[in-house]
């Protein structure tokens, strides 16, 4: 520790102490007003609490607040102290009266509290009990009073000699353990009387060094005869009862004056709180006389409400309740001993850094490396904030620390590479820059060293380097190189099993690796009956019995070496989540898993225990791979929010036996209070949590029943699960909620069970009885009605059934007849639809005939143009020979030429395939048109297939203009009129 010492630069350094969490509760959850005077406790486990606004109970979920506005309620809304000795006995201290609250009927009985110096009603500032029948009551202005139980009514319990000694301001009352009456007052300091009050034992007023406003203002017994005493003014103090001697204890580090204004005091388990007025609280440690402070800062969460606390209490379960003025309640949870060191930003000495990502136990330090905060070092109780070592920077983001068997230092970062820290070289070094090491990938995230003393450094995204440290020589394992078979190279952890192998894993697959035999094992999710479910291994850890624990990102698997399988615990099986982000072994065998939602203890029996931040966890999320262990067995878990530590065996296991109160009844969704009228009747003469037995009408029958489950540790994570004893067979879990609802129940009798189901084996149900009464007219008499009704009813239920078959006949009739008609249509639309379809390939096929035509058509004017061409051609070459017998000869050609160049027998061809395409055309034509000729018709053959004049002379073997006069006759022939188009005559035929 010396030698280190010498070489750290220490930024801060302070005795550390743990700072609880709080839960916070204030007027916008319920609470009538923020100043809170004093708490007590029910035999049911109801927190109740006196504030300046009424009195409120508290069931770990919602506030009751009583108030002065009802005939029956509070004397005065300002309460100021509380006595509970059972549900028809708590007092009530009030500005002007003590109260009497009778919880059976939910009324007060007021008692006014006279000053017997004045006629006002004065305060009621505490309330004793002295015995069965007389109560002391310290008052503000009438001093101490007796009260008797039994007639009610105040008396003088001081002898009226030492009255005046007393004083008339009291500030607070205490009975030790031998009966003696201490009685803190405003004017004369402490005043003890014997247990008879007719004798002053001892005074002490302060009133010679201290100022006006000092007063003392509590007392609490911390056994050797001795007092702790608290004052408003300075301080503390512990006084002697056999040597009648004050000694101040010096409980706070601060010089604020603030320090010195108590108000009150709690003891619990060897520990005295006190309260302050401005430094919030304090704890005292008897045994050890030490002190820790608990107090907000600015912008600080989960702690006190303000630092100005009036009252403390600790409750049952060892739940500590902090009333604040102008701050409501803070509540801090008592914890399973799980401890932990939070990151406070506002706060001088903390943590550098929220996030503890590594872990390393080097001798008696802790060495905890932060994802962003560099360095810190926690050793006999003082965290110190490493920023150099060696006169180097620290890297600011440290995700691994290892110790090697050297005693060298390694710190895996977020790609700032590795660092070896060598104590007794008196070296930091970064192994880039000055062994010249190359790293595949600056991200490392574990180290191993195997026999050889080499380094193993597993990187994320580089794969595996193997440093021998003596020659710095390097041999990389990455997954594209054949010969290490690696599956991926991004290594999550490394180590050594007691068989000599070596497991890597990684986020695809669990990587094993024999040195001796140089083989390698791959295990992945898709292999073929691979039981290994996850790739995504996050921790690899061999327990004390050579089990290898594999942590994934699906469960924590267990390695069978015998038959080369895992077997997995999850969530299911009670683990707190099935992201395992780390394991550990504590020294009794039993394996702490940290995850991403919580802490689990796998015991070596197979028992699975879960804790989360209901059990003390500063934060239910873990980094991943930060876990340590020191020499003498305490674990260190490292989370996004701080780090957690404990001692195994400290933990507290047991699962706290949790009642459960049923705290409200609702009919119709109404709320039935305690003498509320329902159908004429009162069905609560007293709270439902007291009650055993109820009534219902059948008409009421839609009911809900509202708990709670006494827990202030547990009461956000607490579920519930019900059995309704005539009605259902087993019991019903709730998933969420306080409260049940029945409907339509039956006439009978029921009993109600509820138990909490989330935390543990074995807890208690409450039940509650009900019955539900038949209603009035189910008498003999009134049934005999009922049946002729019955009856009447039968037989019109009948007539008006067979009314309606008969109706419903008729309209299946007419449904069937328009179904059959809707048949008919859509068989007509079919019948349409297939001749549409025959239209449409008739009219192809005569398209297809009709371009043929066409074709032909213009292949006969082309001949005939050509013939013609060849005709003139040979007449212009006869008129220029002189030759007769030439002549002879040509002329002969000519009529070669006319007797092959027959028009008629064109026509016959044209008029064969026009009539197929154009059926009986031109017997149609001639039947509108009897005088047509074979000339008329040709021209209007030729003129529905839409040739053009010219095509037409030649086709008729005639010049154009008679093609245009013949045109022109038809029209006259057919009756075609000016402005009438010939193609819809043509269309026609």
């Amino acid at each position: 520790m010396k030698q280190l010492t010498l070489f750290l630069l220490l930024i801060s350094l302070k005795m550390y102490g743990q700072l609880p969490v709080f839960h916070t509760l204030s007027m916008k959850d319920g609470l009538p007003h923020n100043t809170i005077n004093q708490f007590c406790q029910d035999d049911f486990g109801f927190i109740w609490v006196a504030t300046d606004n009424g009195l409120s109970r508290y069931d770990a979920h919602s506030f009751k607040n009583y108030t002065k506005s009802t005939s029956k309620g509070l004397s005065n809304n300002q309460v100021l102290s509380l006595l509970y000795i059972n549900e028809k006995e708590f007092w009530v201290g009030t500005a002007s009266s003590l109260d009497l609250f009778n919880i059976e009927d939910d009324t007060f009985k007021q008692y006014p509290s006279k000053s017997p110096y004045s006629n006002y009603d004065v305060p009621i500032m505490r309330i004793l009990t002295l015995s069965d029948s007389i109560l002391i009551i310290g008052t503000n202005g009438g001093g101490v009073r007796g009260f008797n139980r039994h007639t009610k009514t105040f008396f003088s319990i001081v002898n009226q000699e030492i009255v005046k000694d007393v004083g008339i301001r009291i500030e607070n009352l205490f009975l030790d353990k031998r009966g003696q009456l201490w009685i803190f007052s405003h004017e004369k300091g402490i005043v003890v009387l014997n247990p008879k009050m007719d004798k002053i034992v001892y005074e002490f007023s302060g009133y010679d060094k201290y100022e006006p406003f000092f007063a003392f203002s509590d007392a609490e017994d911390i056994g050797n005869n001795t007092l702790l005493i608290s004052s408003y003014g300075d301080g503390l103090y512990k006084y002697d009862i056999t040597t009648f001697q004050f000694s101040k204890v010096n409980y706070s580090a601060t010089s604020k004056s603030t320090s010195s204004l108590i108000f009150d005091l709690e003891q619990s388990n060897g520990k005295v709180y006190i309260a302050t007025d401005g430094q919030g609280i304090y704890t005292y440690d008897i045994a050890t006389e030490k002190s820790t402070h608990w107090n907000k800062k600015v912008n600080q969460a989960n702690v006190l409400a303000n630092n100005v606390v009036r009252s403390l209490f600790i409750d049952k379960r060892q739940n500590l309740w902090a009333g604040h003025y102008q701050g409501g309640i803070s509540s801090k949870k008592h914890t399973k001993g799980l401890e932990s060191i939070p990151y406070n930003p506002t706060e001088k000495y903390s943590l550098s850094h929220s996030q503890v990502s590594a872990l390393l136990n080097n001798n008696d330090e802790l060495w905890i490396g932060t994802d962003g905060g560099k360095l810190n070092i926690l050793s006999e109780g003082t965290i110190k904030v490493v920023d150099q070592l060696c006169n180097r920077d620290v890297p600011e983001k440290i995700l691994s620390l290892y110790k090697d068997s050297r005693g060298w230092i390694w710190m895996g970062t977020y790609l700032e590479g590795v660092y070896v820290y060598q104590p007794k070289e008196n070296k930091f070094i970064n192994i880039e820059k000055d062994w010249g090491i190359e790293l595949p990938d600056r991200d490392v995230r574990c180290f191993y060293e195997d026999i050889h003393q080499e380094m193993w450094i597993g990187t994320h995204g580089g794969g595996v380097l193997i440093l021998d440290l003596k020659d710095k020589s390097i041999e990389l394992l990455q997954s594209h190189d054949p010969n290490s078979n690696l599956s991926i190279n991004f290594i999550r952890a490394i180590t050594r099993d007691s068989y000599g192998l070596i497991w890597m894993g990684t986020s695809y697959g669990l990587n094993c690796y024999d040195p001796v035999q140089k083989r390698w094992r791959v295990y992945l999710p898709e292999d073929e009956n691979s039981t290994l479910k996850n790739g995504y291994i996050n921790a690899i850890h061999e327990d004390t019995k050579g089990r290898l624990w594999i942590g994934t990102g699906e469960g924590l698997y267990q390695y069978n070496r015998n038959k080369d399988s895992f077997s997995v615990l999850k969530k299911k099986e009670g683990l707190s989540s099935d992201i395992i982000v780390g394991v550990i072994e504590d020294n009794n065998q039993n394996l702490w898993i940290t995850t991403d939602n919580g802490l689990s203890k796998v015991k070596k029996d197979g028992t699975i225990i879960r804790f989360d931040e209901s059990d003390g966890l500063i934060e239910n999320t873990f980094f991943h791979g930060a876990v340590a262990k020191s020499p003498t067995g305490e674990i260190y878990l490292g989370t996004v929010n701080g780090l957690v530590f404990f001692t195994p065996e400290n933990i507290n296991e047991q699962h706290e036996k949790i009642d459960v109160i049923f705290t409200g009844l609702k009919i119709f969704n109404e709320d039935i209070s305690v003498g509320k009228l329902i159908n004429d009747r009162v069905v609560l003469d007293k709270p439902l949590l007291m009650k055993e037995e109820l009534k219902f009408f059948k008409k009421e029958n839609v009911l809900t029943f509202s708990f709670s489950a006494v827990t202030y540790a547990y009461s956000e994570k607490v579920t519930f699960e019900y059995y309704l004893e005539g009605f259902n067979k087993y019991w019903i879990t709730l998933p969420k909620g306080r409260s049940i609802t029945f409907t339509n129940l039956d006439q009978g009798d029921y009993t109600l069970r509820v138990r909490v189901n989330n935390m543990g084996p074995s807890q208690p149900s409450k039940a509650i009885k009900f019955k539900i009464l038949p209603p009035f007219y189910e008498t003999t008499s009134f049934k005999i009605i009922i049946g002729v009704i019955v009856l009447f009813l039968f037989w019109l239920f009948w007539r008006l059934r067979y009314i309606k078959i008969k109706r419903e006949n008729e309209f299946l009739e007419r449904e069937v007849e328009l179904e059959r008609v809707k048949s008919e249509q859509d068989q007509i639309k079919l019948e349409k639809l297939q001749l549409e379809s025959e239209v449409k390939e008739k009219k192809a096929e005569l398209d297809l005939h009709n371009t043929k035509l066409m074709s032909n058509t213009l292949l006969m004017v082309n001949k005939n143009e050509m013939m013609n061409q060849v005709k003139s051609n040979i007449n212009n070459f006869s008129d220029n020979i002189e030759n007769a017998e030439v002549k002879k000869e040509v002329g002969g050609l000519l009529k070669i030429i006319d007797t092959g160049f027959k028009i008629e027998d064109d026509w016959e061809y044209f008029e064969q395939h026009f009539d197929q395409i154009h059926k009986d055309f031109f017997k149609r034509a001639k039947e509108k048109y009897p005088d047509l000729t074979l000339t008329y018709l040709k021209l209007m053959a030729y003129l529905k297939l839409e040739l053009t004049t010219k095509e037409i002379a030649t086709l008729l073997n005639i010049s154009t203009r008679g093609v245009e006069k013949s045109r022109y006759r038809l029209r006259k022939k057919i009756g075609l009129n000016a402005g009438e188009n010939f193609k819809d005559v043509l269309d026609d035929i």
